[in-house]
C-alpha cells in the first residue's frame, strides 16, 4: 500500500487527479484541466458519471512591437484543434504540480522532496510573489507561505516562439466539498521588449456526459452569456445542472508577479460559444479572440472569454482568475430561462464574494484546516496569522479580525484596530 501512495506522490508531481472539493477532475502542470488521455474527466458529483468538462485550457495572442508580427502561445489539448505548444526549461523542478496539501502551511517546507512551497506574501500588499530559487523558500524571508485553500494545485510553464518567450504561472483553489473551483492564471512577459495588442482568454471545451463517452453520447450541449457569465447545460444528464463560469479578476501588475485587490480592470470581455466546426490555427486565433459576443446554435459547444485588446510591456504580468462552478437548475430541465438559473447565478455571486471579503482580501495561509468548523478566531493583518480568540484582551497595536469558520470559508464577524 505505501509502495502505491508513493507511486502517486510521484506521478503527481506532472498532473493529478484532483478531488478535494465536489467536484473530480484530472489537471497537469502546463495549464490544462479535464483532458485525462482521450477523455474528458471534470465529474460532478464525484464518484458520479456525470461530466462536465473535456478539457480547459488557454490562448494567448499579441503583436510584438518591433516588427508587428502576431506571436501566439497556447496550451490547449483538443482533438479538434492543435497539440499543446508549450515549451521546456533547463529546470525540471519548475514543472512539477505543486499540491499544498504536501507541504506545511506555516513554514512551506515539503513533507516528500528537498523543494519547498514556491508561494509567499512579500508583504500584505504584494502577495502570491513566486520565488524562484529553493534556497530562498524560508518564512524569515517573507511574512507568510501563500496557501488559500484545502489544496492549492500551483505550476509554472513557459512558451517560446519565434525568438519570443511568456512564462505562465497558474493557481486552482480547492476547498472541501465546495461545487466549484477557481483558477488563477498569470501570464509574464519574459522579453525585453513591448507586446502589443494581446488579448487572452481560457478555452472551455464543456462536454456533458456520461464519464469516457464524450464520442458515443448523442448529446444537446448549449451555452448562453447571462451578464458576465457564460452557462453550458444538456438535458441529457437524470438530475438538470448548470454549468457556469465567471470571471474574478482580470487586471495588469508591472514589473512584478504578485497579485493586487482589483475587480474587472479590463471590462471588455469578448464571449464567444462557438461551433465545433470553427477549428483555430495559428493565423486565426488572434482574430477569434477578437470577436464580440458571438454566439452560435450547437450541439457540441467550445467558448472562449476573450479578454483585450491590451498592451503587455517587458516585465509586466497579467493576472486572471475564474471559477467554475456547477449547480442544480430550479425546473426540472434546464434551458435559457433566467428565472431557472437562480442557482447557478447565485453560487457565482457567492463565490465572488468569498473571493474578495475572505480569500483575496485576508490572505488566510496559517493552519487553516486546523481551525474547527464555527470556531471563532482572530486573524492579525498585518502578520497574517492566526490568534486564539482567548488572547483578545492581549493584543498589541496594529490591525485585527474576528472570524467565524463555517465549512470551507470565514464569516467575518468584527474589524479591530488597536493604535
Amino acid at each position: 500500500m505505501i509502495f502505491f501512495i508513493l507511486l502517486n506522490i510521484l506521478f503527481s508531481q506532472k498532473s493529478t487527479i484532483e478531488n478535494t472539493s465536489a467536484i473530480e477532475y484530472k489537471v497537469n502542470n502546463i495549464g490544462i484541466i479535464g483532458l485525462d488521455s482521450m477523455k474528458g474527466r471534470f465529474v460532478y458529483p464525484k464518484n458520479s458519471k456525470n461530466n462536465f468538462i473535456y478539457s480547459i485550457g488557454l490562448i494567448f495572442s499579441g503583436k510584438n512591437s518591433t516588427n508587428n508580427e502576431i506571436f501566439n502561445s497556447y496550451s490547449i489539448n483538443n482533438d479538434r484543434i492543435f497539440k499543446s505548444g508549450m515549451g521546456k526549461e533547463d529546470l525540471t523542478e519548475k514543472y512539477n504540480l505543486y499540491q499544498s496539501k504536501y507541504f506545511d502551511k506555516v513554514s512551506g517546507e515539503s513533507f516528500l522532496n528537498e523543494y519547498n512551497y514556491p508561494l509567499f506574501n512579500y508583504s500584505n500588499d504584494k502577495p502570491g510573489i513566486y520565488v524562484d530559487d529553493n534556497s530562498n523558500r524560508k518564512l524569515g524571508n517573507y511574512t507568510s507561505v501563500f496557501i488559500q485553500s484545502n489544496n492549492d494545485l500551483f505550476s509554472v510553464f513557459s512558451d517560446s516562439s519565434n525568438g519570443l518567450l511568456l512564462t505562465y504561472h497558474q493557481r486552482i483553489l480547492n476547498f472541501t466539498n465546495a461545487p466549484y473551483i477557481i483558477v488563477e492564471t498569470k501570464v509574464i512577459n519574459r522579453n525585453n521588449l513591448d507586446l502589443t495588442d494581446c488579448y487572452f482568454s481560457p478555452y472551455l471545451d464543456p462536454d456533458l456526459s456520461e464519464v469516457g463517452k464524450e464520442f458515443e453520447n448523442i448529446r444537446n450541449d448549449d451555452g448562453i452569456v447571462v451578464d458576465e457569465n457564460m452557462l453550458f447545460y444538456t438535458t441529457y444528464f437524470s438530475t438538470p445542472y448548470y454549468l457556469g463560469f465567471r470571471y474574478l479578476q482580470k487586471n495588469l501588475i508591472k514589473d512584478g508577479n504578485y497579485i493586487i485587490k482589483k475587480n474587472y480592470q479590463f471590462n471588455e470581455v469578448n464571449y464567444n460559444i462557438l461551433s465545433p466546426d470553427i477549428v483555430l490555427n495559428q493565423s486565426s486565433i488572434y482574430h477569434q479572440l477578437q470577436r464580440k459576443n458571438s454566439l452560435e446554435s450547437n450541439t457540441d459547444v467550445r467558448a472562449i472569454a476573450g479578454i483585450g485588446k491590451f498592451d503587455l510591456k517587458a516585465n509586466d504580468t497579467l493576472v486572471v482568475t475564474y471559477t467554475i462552478a456547477i449547480a442544480k437548475s430550479i425546473e426540472e430541465k434546464p434551458s435559457e430561462d433566467i428565472s431557472n438559473m437562480t442557482n447557478i447565478l447565485d453560487l457565482l455571486n457567492n463565490i465572488e464574494t468569498l473571493y474578495y471579503e475572505n480569500i483575496f482580501d485576508y490572505t488566510l495561509s496559517v493552519k487553516f484546516d486546523n481551525i474547527k468548523d464555527n470556531q471563532e478566531i482572530i486573524f492579525d493583518l498585518d502578520k497574517s496569522e492566526f490568534i486564539d480568540i482567548e488572547k483578545i484582551n492581549s493584543l498589541k497595536i496594529g490591525k485585527y479580525l474576528i472570524l467565524r469558520k463555517k465549512e470551507y470559508k470565514f464569516e467575518l464577524i468584527k474589524k479591530i484596530q488597536i493604535e
